[in-house]
């Protein structure tokens, strides 16, 4: 036994600090935010849920239009034919199919937030 309960003391001084690499003096809970930050669960959790508010936004847009054209010369015929077709068409939805859309991805939006909490609750219990 070196120095006692000196030793002891000096060594659990700075109990819940810790020095980074470069010096820095780091407390318990920026350590546990930094390490949550850079965990890949938690990580891919917040990416699903932006991924399933895109697709909420996406379910409440009209879709694009579709265009089109095409041309034919027919070679071989006396008097040189052509046909030249455009085509435009949109699809559209009738009886708010728009608005029962974008709630389904709401709901899928909230079981997301739901799963993410709870990976962010199994991280803190570990």
């Amino acid at each position: 036994m070196r120095g006692g309960m000196s030793d002891i003391k000096a060594e659990y001084r700075g109990w819940g600090e810790r020095r980074t690499g470069h010096g820095q003096l780091v407390t318990l809970e920026q350590a546990q935010r930094s390490r949550a930050n850079q965990n890949p669960t938690l990580r891919q959790a917040e990416a699903e849920i932006r991924a399933t508010k895109a697709r909420q936004r996406q379910a409440g847009l009209y879709p694009n239009p579709t265009v089109g054209y095409t041309g034919m010369k027919f070679e071989g015929v006396r008097w040189g034919a052509e046909s030249r077709d455009f085509l435009c068409s949109k699809r559209s939805f009738t009886g708010g199919k728009l608005g029962l859309s974008r709630e389904v991805f709401g709901k899928e939006v909230k079981l997301a937030e739901l799963e993410a909490e709870s990976r962010r609750y199994e991280y803190r219990v570990r």
